[in-house]
């Protein structure tokens, strides 16, 4: 199952709403969110995510800024 780290945009009044708001999302889509972040601003925040659907469905629903899939050493190749 590969992994996104995901950077979307973070204003939201309650930066916690945010986080949950996020993981809502990524669970619609069958995934699990690992890690969730904000950049020192509050404007920019970054998701890890482990899901098995369409990236970029995900991308579309978090209005993603960025994602780069990533990889573990025994899913390369593969």
């Amino acid at each position: 199952m590969p992994w996104h780290f995901i950077r979307i945009g973070g204003s939201n009044p309650n930066p916690k709403g945010r986080r949950d708001e996020v993981e809502k999302i990524v669970q619609k889509h069958g995934g699990t969110l690992e890690g969730f972040w904000y950049s020192y601003e509050l404007t920019t925040a970054y998701a890890l995510t482990k899901d098995p659907g369409d990236a970029a469905a995900l991308a579309r629903d978090l209005k993603a800024q960025q994602v780069i899939e990533m990889r573990g050493v025994d899913e390369v190749g593969s």
